[in-house]
């Protein structure tokens, strides 16, 4: 199976930014997360194309991924989770409720840190 080649999304805790609107606290997308929300959508759609992957409605949807961080320095691999499967929603799946993330292994590499992802679609 082919892998969507994702880059690193930024963490939780640098996914989004607090503003205050009068006296309600909103949380806004950080300029990364937008921006790599961006990336990853036309990434997706590019491995759809040469996959042959149809996006799945009311499915159960494993998605497995692989981390190759820039450095040694200690992460918590769950970090990357929220902020590459909320980019890939409405793209690959209908809604995140149904993706079942699977942490496979991570590394290092200084070159070309990435996200390697691979769905598969359970079967009922």
């Amino acid at each position: 199976m082919t892998r969507l080649v994702l880059p690193l999304p930024p963490s939780v805790n640098h996914s989004h930014r607090q503003v205050m609107n009068g006296r309600r606290l909103l949380r806004i997308p950080s300029a990364a997360t937008r921006e790599f929300t961006a990336v990853a959508g036309w990434r997706a759609k590019a491995w759809m194309r040469e996959t042959g992957w149809v996006p799945t409605k009311a499915q159960k949807v494993v998605l497995r991924y692989w981390i190759w961080w820039p450095d040694g320095r200690r992460r918590d691999a769950g970090n990357v989770e929220k902020v590459m499967t909320d980019a890939l929603v409405g793209i690959l799946v209908d809604d995140d409720r149904y993706v079942l993330p699977r942490a496979m292994d991570y590394a290092v590499d200084q070159h070309n840190p990435r996200v390697e992802v691979e769905l598969e679609v359970m079967e009922t």
